[in-house]
């Protein structure tokens, strides 16, 4: 049996795509929170649902947290992949899906993690704080950016050359396979109780 997963994903969707094409899982939806959201597109070309709930067509954070959940219920979801996910996954939705709720992190947290510290912006601090190492880091979701419990962190080095950029397609490299591996063992995890 394959874990049923759904995504959540606010930009272009290349981690959506790697792991939502990977045989041993199901893909089952995806929500993103922007109606122009390159992610849709690959979703459409998946055959994969998509939805878009914007938070600020809601008039509170409780009532969007509502509708994502709403959008999650009766479709037998097993864990809840973040993919480039830039909203902070409300309390509704964390309760529903206790420790099924996932994400990727490209840095080795504690560090460099929370609130705007995302994409090119985690690499530019990782290189302005002098890091020796950095990677990827995959962990439970909770009701702050970056703050949940590590499940798993794969490290590099940060080479003399690196800049933002380089740094970046370097962690992008490592990070795709490693979730991907991660959340099968998650999932078996799960499975063995």
């Amino acid at each position: 049996m394959k874990p049923r997963l759904a995504f959540l994903c606010s930009g272009e969707g290349t981690t959506f795509k790697y792991l939502a094409e990977q045989a041993q899982f199901q893909a089952v939806c995806l929500i993103t929170n922007t109606k122009k959201a390159p992610v849709l597109k690959k979703a459409q070309n998946l055959n994969i649902s998509s939805f878009t709930i914007c938070p600020h067509e809601y008039p509170s954070t409780e009532l969007w947290d509502e509708a994502v959940l709403k959008c999650l219920e009766n479709k037998s979801i097993d864990l809840v992949i973040l993919a480039g996910f830039l909203c902070r996954v409300g309390p509704l939705v964390l309760s529903s899906f206790k420790n099924k709720v996932i994400n990727s992190h490209p840095a080795l947290l504690p560090k460099f993690g929370g609130q705007g510290m995302y994409g090119i912006h985690v690499h530019k601090a990782v290189l302005q704080a002098q890091g020796k190492t950095t990677g990827v880091t995959i962990h439970y979701v909770n009701e702050e950016y970056d703050k949940g419990t590590i499940i798993a962190q794969k490290k590099i080095n940060v080479l003399d050359n690196d800049t933002p950029e380089i740094l970046e397609e370097r962690v992008k490299k490592i990070e795709k396979a490693f979730y991907a591996e991660v959340i099968e063992q998650i999932w078996k995890k799960q499975n063995e109780r």
